[in-house]
């Protein structure tokens, strides 16, 4: 959804007749834009479509990776979940590098700085003014609970998942920075938080040794 300048102009002149051509406005006369409905990307939202979807209970998936290769712009993340909008990340699948959540990680934290020094155009004949917000800075942590917590709100079933909290289903990673051949190193008097966003900004699946859904170990080869 609003995903290119590109995209929204050939939607805007395929279906024009339709709330002005514009993706929020065609899913919802679908009946498409739902609480069960998350949309991949939201560069190009104007804020009266950021309220009709939290209206309608939707949420956005945020794939900054393939925003940097494709769209000339990145999701106001902050913008958008300060409005009320639930957003979580994503891959958008064949739209990156990598189908991992750790690059959409670190990616998001890069997005997000860009949003203080580059201004792109939000506007043009079917684009309304869609001015620059300076929202908070999002750091490591941040982007990990997006991808962790804030994609399990946009799915609506935060209850069950996306945090260690007690009647919630255990899914989980064990991580083991002591790997042979791993990517980081620490010192030994790092705190466990510096470890942490060692592993988020430098490691892999060689760190993974054990993954656990709903609580069933799932083998690792």
């Amino acid at each position: 959804m609003a995903e290119t300048a590109d995209q929204v102009a050939f939607v805007h002149y395929l279906y024009s007749s339709i709330g002005n051509g514009r993706d929020v406005a065609i899913f919802h006369e679908t009946g498409l834009l739902t609480n069960k409905a998350v949309f991949a990307h939201g560069v190009y939202l104007a804020d009266n479509e950021v309220d009709e979807m939290i209206t309608c209970g939707s949420a956005v998936a945020s794939c900054p990776v393939a925003n940097f290769l494709f769209s000339k712009g990145v999701t106001a993340i902050e913008h958008l979940r300060n409005r009320g909008l639930n957003v979580g990340l994503g891959t958008d699948i064949g739209g990156g590098y990598s189908s991992s959540m750790l690059p959409v990680v670190r990616a998001t934290v890069f997005a997000n700085r860009t949003m203080d020094f580059v201004s792109f155009d939000r506007s043009n004949a079917t684009l309304p003014l869609f001015p620059e917000h300076k929202d908070a800075v999002i750091d490591f942590k941040y982007a990990f609970y997006l991808a962790t917590l804030g994609g399990a709100q946009a799915l609506n079933i935060d209850s069950q998942i996306g945090s260690f909290e007690v009647g919630k289903q255990f899914d989980a990673l064990l991580i083991d920075c002591n790997k042979e051949n791993q990517a980081f190193d620490y010192w030994k008097e790092d705190e466990m938080d510096i470890i942490f966003e060692k592993w988020v900004n430098a490691g892999d699946d060689r760190n993974i040794t054990g993954v656990w859904v709903q609580g069933i170990k799932v083998e690792c080869t």
